[in-house]
């Protein structure tokens, strides 16, 4: 499947295209779009003069929305366009939302759309509040600071890396709608469950409500991967006897002192997690060790769970146990490949019970599956039902 449509709404309005001979006559009506044709990029018009007349006209200064269209129908670039933006950047000083890269499939494939490092567009205008992408072909999000935004949407047939890597750097504290197109591996997607970690971790925007890993090849050890810890019962552990293990940072004492007082009162502390660990004690930035904890059911504990065993007082704690479940109110993972196995993860997740949305459309989940998620007790969507016994067979919605 591929994109066959302009957006017809945006920043809450219809979309119209700018005609550069009538100027910005509606400005509070509609979101005016910036393409060019086919006849006038025959005609060696370029979309940065087009992007020059709508930046001088008398009512730029109260647009507060507009979307960038296709600006190459050979594939070219869009650094033109780009240096265009920001030379004007003082012109729109009420923008709230920028689309950058409405195009389709019969103008350009979404895998093939020549992008460029975004950080500066973003940081350029200081009110914005919506910014989406689309197309990852030499995208960058790079040293990315936004007081204000609460909305980015990053829309790929193949999302690299360093995009994922840049957009977890980014500093924005508003941020309330995270969607990334992670897209297939044929297309550019490189990434693991490891690499996503610290999203799933819930350390990052505090302010966060919706969560979409859109476009997934790897939705089912996604779903796994968001699986919550079982929280031990400080006030029913038993330390003599019982095997520990210690991972994060602590910080009330060294993990080495934690080891000795918890060996003292006759615990065995092993240094990695088996079938045969009785409690994890999680601090921050617990890694990997937490997430087999989670896959094999070993009941977790907190800094200040172990400090209670230990008989110690403490400065205050926060509770590595929480995870970006625990702030989010809709969880989208639709469009790729989730099948039973990441459908029976989401189901025995009980985080997932206290969403106010799961979608999953575009999926391979069994009927069976399917209704035990509806079961739930939450608006779940589950449309666009895909049918491949074969997981060779399945392919994400989006990714030519």
């Amino acid at each position: 499947m591929t994109i066959g449509y302009n957006l017809t709404e945006f920043n809450g309005k219809p979309v119209e295209d700018f005609n550069a001979e009538e100027g910005i006559k509606n400005v509070g009506g509609v979101t005016y779009r910036l393409r060019l044709d086919y006849d006038e990029y025959d005609d060696g018009a370029s979309l940065a003069d087009k992007i020059e007349k709508f930046a001088n006209d008398p009512n730029a200064k109260d647009v507060t929305g507009f979307v960038i269209g296709i600006w190459d129908f050979e594939g070219g670039g869009v650094d033109e366009t780009l240096e265009k933006l920001l030379e004007h950047k003082d012109k729109f000083p009420k923008l709230e939302a920028l689309f950058l890269g409405d195009i389709t499939y019969e103008e350009n494939e979404i895998s093939w759309i020549e992008q460029s490092d975004v950080g500066p567009l973003v940081n350029a205008f200081p009110n914005l509040e919506t910014f989406r992408v689309r197309g990852g072909m030499g995208l960058g999000f790079n040293n990315v600071k936004h007081d204000k935004l609460k909305h980015l949407g990053i829309e790929t047939g193949g999302l690299p890396t360093e995009v994922i890597r840049d957009v977890i750097k980014a500093d924005l504290p508003a941020l309330e709608h995270l969607e990334l197109w992670l897209g297939s591996e044929w297309y550019g997607f490189e990434a693991t469950t490891h690499d996503l970690r610290p999203i799933f971790e819930g350390n990052k925007w505090p302010n966060l409500k919706y969560l979409g890993l859109r476009d997934s090849e790897i939705a089912d050890e996604i779903a796994e991967a968001l699986a919550v810890a079982e929280r031990a019962d400080v006030g029913s552990v038993q330390v003599e006897g019982k095997s520990f293990v210690l991972t994060g940072t602590l910080h009330n004492m060294k993990r080495s002192d934690a080891k000795k007082q918890l060996e003292a009162m006759g615990a065995n502390v092993a240094s990695s997690v088996s079938k045969n660990t009785d409690y994890l004690v999680a601090g921050e930035k617990a890694g990997s060790k937490l997430e087999k904890a989670k896959s094999l059911g070993v009941p977790v504990l907190t800094e200040a769970d172990l400090l209670t065993l230990l008989g110690s007082e403490s400065a205050e704690v926060s509770d590595s146990s929480t995870t970006v479940m625990d702030k989010i109110k809709v969880l989208d993972l639709s469009m790729g490949t989730l099948s039973d196995k990441g459908a029976e993860a989401l189901f025995n997740n009980p985080k997932v019970k206290e969403l106010d949305k799961l979608d999953i459309h575009y999926h391979y989940v069994s009927d069976d599956w399917v209704d035990k998620l509806k079961s739930l007790g939450i608006p779940v969507d589950a449309s666009d039902q895909q049918e491949a016994d074969d997981p060779e067979d399945r392919y994400v919605s989006v990714s030519e």
